[in-house]
């Protein structure tokens, strides 16, 4: 059975089809996106920081938010990506000097203080305006570079296996 939309009458049904897309060249891209995206996907949904409806972000924006990292930082090493974004979006990035937009990190001023993500085919839509809890989630992800630093987890100064960084952070 063929189902199809007329994308027309719903164009919604279109950004869809075509951000899913976009997910998919977004990972040929750069080989690290989805280890991290997963990594951080983990930490957000152990603090129920991964429900939009709650202000939290939801997988689109996550890969959005990494994917600006990746670019402005140009850092391929999953353990080292992820250690580096946990310190940037912890304590670093400023939703008042800093936005996303086209996938990449883009200095704004006068900003009113919330967490925006253009959509790429829409850029004047902030795909991030129902994220309310992006201070929780800086906390959160503050306080997971902090432990990490304090306690020198092996996995970031020598080789593991990427997905033994799961295990130590999230259980």
């Amino acid at each position: 059975m063929d189902i199809t939309f007329d994308t027309e009458l719903v164009p919604e049904v279109g950004y869809g089809i075509r951000s899913t897309e976009l997910v998919k060249e977004l990972c040929k891209e750069t080989n690290s996106l989805i280890a991290t995206v997963i990594l951080f996907k983990k930490i957000l949904h152990k603090h129920s920081l991964d429900k939009p409806f709650f202000g939290g972000i939801n997988s689109y924006m996550l890969i959005m938010l990494t994917v600006a990292f990746l670019r402005a930082s140009r850092i391929t090493a999953i353990r080292k990506c992820f250690i580096n974004m946990l310190e940037y979006y912890g304590k670093t990035f400023d939703v008042r000097r800093v936005a996303i937009v086209g996938g990449y990190l883009m200095p704004v001023y006068n900003r009113i203080g919330t967490l925006f993500i253009s959509d790429p085919y829409r850029p004047h839509i902030n795909i991030a305006g129902t994220v309310s809890k992006f201070n929780e989630i800086q906390a959160c992800f503050a306080s997971y570079h902090d432990y990490l630093i304090k306690t020198k987890q092996d996995w970031y100064y020598e080789y593991n296996e990427d997905f033994q960084i799961l295990n130590s952070i999230i259980n």
